[in-house]
């Protein structure tokens, strides 16, 4: 598996998977919460930085 900078961070959690908050900390992403009706959402966008 190639290595990197997301590797180094050491922000992955048991599944294995990146926490969006970890990305958010490193400016790969912006991350907005909210509700649809009364079901809570989180949308994930690219940054500059993140593309």
């Amino acid at each position: 598996m190639a290595s990197s900078p997301l590797c180094a961070t050491n922000c992955r959690s048991a599944t294995g998977a990146v926490q969006p908050s970890a990305l958010e900390d490193l400016g790969i992403v912006t991350i907005k919460k909210g509700y649809v009706g009364k079901r809570p959402r989180t949308w994930l966008s690219l940054s500059a930085d993140g593309r």
